[in-house]
């Protein structure tokens, strides 16, 4: 497993080095424009803006993780490859449908320099679908297991705090994700879409986040922020209950539930949010066998 691992995050370098030095005149104007242009003169360049300076920090912290995983102690290079494997996995899943539409339709404006970009496009899909595959398969050993708390006499509940700490965590990630689909959305239809529309695209972003976060890691970002992970409560944690759970998110006022002990979604998918490793059996059941 460690070795599938080294060749994942081997393969992440490769690929992030190799879009650098490709998109270096891109890189280049987008660190122009950033320190000459702090007058931006409308909604749409302080987003593009955003989401430019966004894909920068991402691939310096997946290079900085790399780093880590292999000149870190045993400790943080489970740390590091724990994270990396989690924005590698979401960022792929986040981004298919963008992905899916290029290959479909590679007439549209991102491929009307040529067939060159249309080929280095589709190697770095290929790449990135093997990074992914493989990051996926690679688990960690800290992995959160997949319980039922009632199995459980002892366990510590993730307080009120952490949880508004995970949705702004949360948020703050899927802030760029939000604006490069607003932005994309018009230009993938070369017409405008109606403001409904992207909001529904939006919020579908959002519970694809949720379910797929906590269906493979049982985490989402947030949550990976202060040790905590889903589990079941009464029931086994399964991906079901991971749909039920971001189903119920629909609800309104589902997001501020947590500040009055509603938790919502946590009760109508038999779910609670606990700090990792916190459980514990108390007393062990136990056959006395008389000679």
């Amino acid at each position: 497993m460690k070795k599938l691992q080294a060749t994942a995050v081997i393969t992440l370098l490769i690929m992030i080095i190799s879009s650098y030095i490709i998109s270096f005149d891109y890189y280049k104007d987008t660190l122009v424009r950033l320190f000459d242009q702090w007058q931006w003169r409308s909604y749409g360049s302080i987003f593009s803006q955003v989401g430019q300076i966004y894909q920068l920090l991402m691939s310096a912290l997946e290079i900085t993780l790399a780093v880590i995983f292999f000149t870190g102690t045993h400790s943080l290079k489970e740390r590091s490859y724990k994270l990396l494997r989690f924005l590698v996995v979401i960022g792929f899943i986040l981004f298919v449908p963008f992905k899916i539409y290029y290959h479909f339709f590679p007439g549209s404006y991102f491929f009307k320099s040529g067939l060159t970009n249309q080929l280095i496009f589709s190697a770095f899909s290929i790449v990135q679908l093997f990074c992914f595959i493989t990051f996926l398969i690679a688990k960690p050993q800290s992995q959160p297991p997949a319980i039922d708390l009632s199995q459980y006499e002892l366990v510590a509940y993730t307080r009120t705090g952490h949880r508004f700490v995970h949705y702004l965590v949360d948020a703050l990630f899927l802030l760029p994700t939000w604006i490069f689909w607003s932005q994309t959305l018009p230009i993938l239809f070369n017409r405008e879409v109606e403001t409904l529309i992207i909001r529904l695209v939006l919020i579908l972003i959002y519970l694809a986040y949720c379910f797929f976060s906590e269906a493979i890691f049982r985490q989402t970002l947030g949550k990976i922020a202060t040790n905590s992970c889903v589990a079941g409560n009464g029931v086994q944690w399964s991906a079901g209950r991971a749909l039920g759970r971001t189903l119920a998110r629909l609800i309104p006022f589902n997001g501020i539930s947590f500040l009055f002990g509603g938790n919502w979604h946590d009760k109508l998918s038999d779910t609670s949010v606990v700090y990792v490793g916190t459980w514990e059996k108390v007393f062990e059941d136990t056959e006395t066998v008389s000679a």
